[in-house]
């Protein structure tokens, strides 16, 4: 039985493949996975195709004795005797240079050419001189591999001596792939040969099953079924593949890599079962119809298989979580399929969280590993507290802090902010949410008003009394100097007073004086006499006030100044002008004089008469 690892390798690239199918190329016959099945003796190409199909570069000419792939067309069977296998090529144009190589690709692909050296069976670059012409390998030499040119001995893979090969040992079961290039690039074409010698490459025997590669437990995804030769992609048909087991039918889907890029054969099969297989138990499989290259179509065919399901670890921690009762949490995987590891190293099956942590776990088995993980925040019940209730004094500001992590916020004017500033009184709110619950408080802020006190200036009294006003508050404390602490007081006598109102904002202390009021009295006298005793030989003006800025004048009937004087101190007339007594009579004042009285100054003037006495 040939070997499996390179088929599931290229079956588990398989759905890659398809779904790129459309940017893929179709193979040609100029393609290794278009070669034309080898099907009778002799085929006759008139025209001989040009360039190296939708595959180019399929041969090395660093590891074949072919330059390159030129103007190629390429040819596959399968032997089915062990023997020596020949062929000869016979240009139409006899001068025409053909080159062939034939490659075994009985366990490798059409890819692996290029890179495998060891797939070339024989081949043949010869040209020029004596070369030209037939070339094949039908025994006329020992060689295997002549490289180009003509007439080189003994030939190497760059080297040739005549365009003929030995024939090739091969074994029953084998296949290959022949690629003819044309060198001259002409496009008479030519004839080929295979009869030359009788190791049954005409397939007339139907194909069989090599192996069957059944679901992996892991997966159950595809059965691969390995087939003895090609099969001919266009006989793959839906309807001829039927899968029964525990459930009943299973429905499938049978594909092939090659097939779905355009090749027209395939030696593998991959039946996909949709949905995958997820029930252990005995399946079974039937399929027919399917034909080889040459078209000999294979028996209907059974295959049993049991099915044991298996899959990665299943490894769910559950959704990123917050705790609020602050009781443990406790992960269980108990139970699970595989091998746990924890991010710590544990490999316990349950994992005890105590605090706010990411924690990670891997579960490895047979069919893989799997990875969870988690995200565990330990958190309470949201609990704000915004203080007591308080004052605010006029200019003053607070910063209303209700910060807790993991929480919102909503104030009373619908701010989401995590702290508010507070410029005026009032009553303010906040609501905080987080996944625990909701929790709301609320606080007051009573304005303390401003002091707001005017206070008489010093002053008389001159009124029966002075009523003194202001607005009073809860958080005053008034204190006048004789013990009162209303905000009123009635000023009835003369004296120093003096108030000092405190609050929690700030203290006012003043004070002022009043005076009793004064009484402007001033005497004047309205008749003297100098020769009489006593005090009234002068004539001048008296007052029980300060008096300033004094002028007096006297006249007499004539209207004559007979005297003057600015002296408050030193006035007084004798009843004389000139040093001479002036004659009895009335004579006429006129007086000028300032005074301030109760603190308001004032100017004042008299006029009047007095009689002199002799």
């Amino acid at each position: 039985m040939r070997a499996f690892l390179p088929l599931l390798m290229l079956i588990l690239g398989m759905v890659s493949i398809v779904q790129h199918k459309s940017h893929a190329q179709v193979p040609t016959v100029q393609d290794c996975l278009g070669a034309i099945v080898v099907c009778q003796e002799v085929y006759f190409e008139e025209n001989a195709p040009m360039g190296q199909g939708n595959y180019p570069n399929e041969v090395s000419s660093f590891l074949s004795c072919m330059a390159n792939e030129n103007n190629s067309t390429w040819y596959t069977f399968t032997v089915n005797q062990t023997g020596n296998f020949g062929f000869e090529l016979i240009p139409n144009q006899l001068n025409t240079d053909y080159d062939w190589a034939l490659f075994n690709i009985t366990d490798d692909p059409c890819g692996d050419i290029p890179n495998n050296q060891a797939l070339m069976t024989s081949c043949n670059a010869a040209g020029g001189s004596d070369c030209q012409g037939l070339t094949g390998a039908n025994g006329d030499t020992e060689f295997a591999i002549q490289g180009a040119g003509c007439n080189t001995f003994p030939p190497n893979i760059n080297s040739a001596f005549t365009p003929l090969n030995a024939l090739i040992p091969v074994e029953a079961g084998d296949t290959y792939v022949l690629v003819v290039s044309n060198w001259s690039s002409n496009q008479s074409g030519y004839t080929l040969d295979f009869g030359v010698t009788d190791v049954g490459i005409f397939d007339f025997i139907s194909p069989t099953v090599d192996g069957y590669l059944n679901p992996d437990d892991c997966s159950g995804l595809f059965l691969l079924i390995d087939f003895s030769e090609n099969i001919l992609c266009e006989t793959i048909d839906q309807a001829n593949f039927s899968v029964t087991g525990p459930n009943g039918v299973q429905n499938v889907n049978a594909v092939s890599a090659l097939c779905d890029v355009g090749a027209q054969y395939t030696r593998e099969i991959t039946v996909v079962f949709d949905p995958r297989l997820e029930t252990s138990g005995s399946y079974t499989i039937d399929f027919c119809c399917l034909t080889d290259a040459c078209g000999n179509e294979i028996a209907p065919q059974q295959y049993t298989f049991d099915y044991v399901f298996d899959s990665k670890p299943m490894v769910d921690l559950g959704p990123d979580t917050m705790i609020c009762n602050q009781d443990p949490l406790t992960l269980d995987l108990t139970g699970v399929n595989g091998d746990i590891t924890w991010q710590n190293g544990s490999t316990d099956e349950t994992f005890i969280v105590t605090e706010s942590t990411d924690i990670s776990v891997s579960v490895v088995n047979d069919c893989g590993t799997t990875t969870d993980e988690i995200s565990v925040i330990f958190s309470s019940f949201p609990d704000v507290d915004l203080g007591t209730d308080s004052i605010l004094c006029s200019g003053d500001i607070v910063l209303l802090d209700a910060t807790e992590p993991g929480s919102t916020y909503e104030w009373q004017d619908g701010t989401v902010n995590a702290s508010f500033l507070v410029q005026i009184g009032g009553e303010y709110s906040v609501t905080l949410t987080n996944e625990c619950g909701v929790d709301i408080d609320t606080i007051r802020f009573d304005p303390i008003p401003n002091i707001e006190v005017v206070l008489p200036e010093n002053g008389y009294l001159c009124e029966p009394s002075i009523f003194i006003e202001f607005e009073d508050s809860e958080y005053f404390d008034i204190q006048w100097q004789d013990g009162s602490s209303d905000s009123q007081l009635l000023v009835e006598q003369a004296g120093i007073y003096t108030l000092m109102v405190e609050s929690p904002c700030g203290v006012y202390e003043d004070s002022f004086e009043i005076y009793a009021c004064e009484e402007e009295i001033i005497f004047v006298p309205n008749v003297f006499s100098p020769l009489a005793p006593g005090e009234n030989q002068l004539f001048k003006f008296f007052s029980t006030n300060p008096i300033s800025d004094f002028e007096m004048m006297i006249y007499d009937r004539w209207g004559n100044n007979v005297y003057t004087s600015d002296s408050w101190k030193n006035h007084g007339w004798d009843g004389s002008f000139n040093g001479k007594d002036l004659l009895a009579g009335v004579y006429v004042y006129s007086v000028q004089y300032s005074l301030t009285i109760n603190g308001v100054p004032g100017v004042r003037s008299l006029y009047g008469d007095v009689t002199l006495v002799r």
